[in-house]
């Protein structure tokens, strides 16, 4: 799950050369709006027995979920759904385990 839409954009974070708009988005905001597809991911992915790659494990803190990397204070992706690569290398941990699974 990938918490998402138009207020991780940068272009929505900006009105001219100013910062106006950096508020987290909840993730059981995200979880409550979305939850019929979300509950279909979740279940078909236990139905075939298969991992769910879940990046709102390293995005978000106690329900919290940052639109700007607390290192960088950059957003922490270059659109609406796409993570920036900074952002990956250094806090999506949650990636890793694709990587060992193709190690054994």
């Amino acid at each position: 799950m990938n918490p998402e839409g138009s207020q991780f954009h940068y272009k929505n974070m900006l009105q001219g050369t100013e910062i106006i708009a950096t508020k987290p988005v909840l993730l059981s905001d995200y979880r409550q709006k979305h939850e019929r597809l979300i509950t279909m991911i979740e279940n078909a992915t236990h139905n075939a027995n298969a991992t769910l790659i879940n990046f709102s494990d390293n995005r978000c803190f106690e329900n919290v979920c940052e639109v700007i990397s607390t290192a960088k204070g950059e957003p922490i992706m270059k659109d609406s759904d796409h993570f920036r690569s900074y952002y990956i290398t250094n806090y999506l941990t949650v990636l890793d385990q694709i990587i060992a699974a193709t190690k054994h």
